[in-house]
């Protein structure tokens, strides 16, 4: 396994997670259910913190959360990530095609 496998993993799992949490909001919103819609939107806020925790370099540990989450566009940073997958880290320089 190489850092960009971990890292596409680790990120797929965050977006899965942040749709769930949307649909949450959603059907809060639908049913007219506020502390439903309240739930959606406290998931969303923990998912975005803990994705700053856990979005890290493989090699440096340095959070790549900035660089590859935007948070108002969820599902284009998942394009963006699949199209350009970035090829080394922003921070320490190192490529993610290296193995772990």
């Amino acid at each position: 396994m190489n850092g960009r496998d971990l890292i596409t993993r680790r990120f797929r799992q965050l977006l899965i997670a942040m749709v769930f949490a949307a649909a949450i909001m959603l059907a809060g919103l639908y049913i007219e259910s506020i502390p439903l819609m309240i739930t959606g939107v406290a998931l969303v806020w923990i998912l975005s913190r803990y994705g700053y925790k856990t979005m890290h370099c493989p090699y440096c540990n340095r959070s790549l959360y900035e660089h590859l989450f935007h948070e108002t566009a969820i599902w284009a940073s998942w394009i963006s990530w699949s199209k350009n997958q970035t090829k080394e880290c922003p921070s320490c320089k190192t490529s993610f095609s290296k193995p772990i």
